[in-house]
């Protein structure tokens, strides 16, 4: 994926079919990833990793919902 933000349509074998997605590198530490299926949102995550490297924080939000899954990785 290119993080520039543009619509890549899915190529991998695993990919489900009319599947595409967007990802744009917002700061140093921050990535947007979009994705969708035959146009519609099927979900949005941001991944952030902390200052110093050790923490992966990745938030997901499927669309038409105000659910929001945080998932919070930790090196060890």
């Amino acid at each position: 994926m290119k993080f520039d933000g543009k619509i890549n349509a899915g190529r991998d074998a695993g990919d489900t079919k009319g599947h595409s997605s967007s990802g744009k590198r917002v700061n140093d530490h921050v990535l947007e990833i979009f994705s969708q299926v035959n146009g519609k949102p099927e979900e949005s995550e941001e991944l952030k990793v902390s200052d110093d490297g050790k923490t992966l924080t990745i938030v997901n939000r499927p669309p038409n919902s105000s659910a929001v899954f945080t998932m919070v990785w930790d090196r060890q």
